[in-house]
């Protein structure tokens, strides 16, 4: 019970640092994608 409850907990502060960094990703794909197709 203790290892599944530090698991979750692990799970969740990976999730925690990764999920701004994939929102900054996407911003900068869109970025680039709209300054690509742009003539």
């Amino acid at each position: 019970m203790y290892a599944r409850g530090l698991i979750s907990n692990l799970i969740a502060h990976i999730y925690s640092v990764v999920h701004p960094v994939t929102v900054w990703v996407n911003a900068v794909l869109v970025l680039v994608s709209q300054l690509v197709m742009s003539p």
